[in-house]
């Protein structure tokens, strides 16, 4: 019986099929070897070392990275000096623009590389990379009330209600705070007074912001029919996390004080301000905001408010809340004091 051989097939590149098969396996793996270099992203932090691998996001406090060795890793934003992706990521910049597209970002104060079309990046002009959704601009704060009530050999009826409001659209904040007091003792009043406060702050990096501050107080125990402080500056937001808050302020100011008797003031002074806020656990928590105006005209003058509060939790949105508010004047009209203290406990409902 004769044995005839299989005819063999060739390709349209005049090879044969077992020979094109070898060159497609080859170009696969080819391709293999080289798309993770091409996709992949390199972090270089300011100690000198590279890592390679995915930016799943970043924020103000920390870039969240798939390393192609240690897997998943947290790096403090300050630990990174340079970053690259080819990849298309959203990148928020602090002006509130976005970019959407592969990028280049490095930590230099040099201006051309905020040009988006070379997709290079300032690191310091990145608010975050992929971020979180912005939720829906709302207001966020609290209303307080409280009242006091004293019978027998004297009779004393005191009331007291605040409000506390911020709205955060990046890169603006908005802030608002109102309290008034009013207080009855044998039928005399002998507290009526009302404070109130508006900042607007723009946020030019995650932690830097001007602000446009007014501070208005009117009190009848000082002869105030109304104080008010205006003026710009600018403050730092160290951290500002659910947990814990700081910044600081400083800036300039226009005082001007209408009294109920006698003549009219006003006079230039600087502002200085803190702001904290840090919850020791799910239950108590501590804020304090202080306020010093030294004036500019008069050295050795100031005006300072300082209000201090605890607050723990009680449901359904309410909690306790004991404030202690400092007004000092370190050169008040005469007969007038120069602190004035206020210690409140009341209940609080936050929104």
């Amino acid at each position: 019986m004769s044995c005839f051989p299989l005819p063999r097939f060739r390709t349209g590149l005049g090879l044969p099929a077992s020979g094109a098969a070898r060159i497609t396996l080859v170009l696969a793996l080819w391709l293999l070897a080289i798309l993770p270099a091409v996709h992949a992203a390199q972090i270089r932090l300011v100690n000198g070392d590279q890592l390679t691998g995915t930016i799943v996001r970043l924020d103000q406090e920390q870039l969240v990275f798939d390393s192609e060795l240690a897997g998943r890793l947290t790096i403090p934003r300050g630990h990174i000096q340079s970053l690259t992706s080819e990849t298309p990521l959203l990148i928020r910049l602090t002006n509130g623009a976005e970019h959407n597209g592969p990028i280049s970002a490095e930590r230099t104060p040099a201006a051309h590389l905020s040009s988006h079309e070379e997709r290079r990046f300032d690191l310091a002009m990145i608010r975050a990379i992929n971020p979180e959704p912005v939720p829906a601009k709302v207001w966020a704060g609290d209303l307080t009330f409280g009242a006091s009530l004293k019978g027998g050999n004297s009779d004393k009826i005191g009331f007291s209600a605040g409000i506390n409001a911020s709205r955060r659209d990046l890169p603006h904040r908005f802030v608002l705070g109102l309290v008034g007091k009013y207080a009855e003792t044998e039928g005399q009043v002998t507290t009526r007074n009302a404070y109130a406060n508006l900042r607007y702050d723009y946020f030019l990096t995650p932690r830097f912001y001007p602000y446009l501050s007014a501070e208005l107080l009117y009190d009848t125990f000082k002869n105030l029919e109304l104080r008010s402080a205006i003026g710009p500056g600018t403050g730092y937001q160290f951290w500002d996390t659910p947990r814990s808050a700081l910044a600081v302020e400083t800036g300039v100011a226009f005082f001007h004080e209408k009294h109920q008797s006698g003549p009219d003031q006003s006079w230039a002074s600087g502002r200085l301000a803190g702001h904290f806020r840090y919850a020791f656990s799910n239950n108590l928590s501590f804020s304090e905001q202080l306020l010093i105006y030294p004036s500019l005209a008069r050295l050795g003058q100031f005006t300072l408010r300082n209000e201090a509060a605890v607050k723990t939790p009680l449901s359904y949105g309410w909690a306790l809340r004991l404030a202690s508010i400092i007004e000092h004047d370190s050169h008040p009209k005469t007969g007038i004091k120069r602190t004035d203290f206020d210690l409140t406990m009341g209940l609080q409902y936050s929104y």
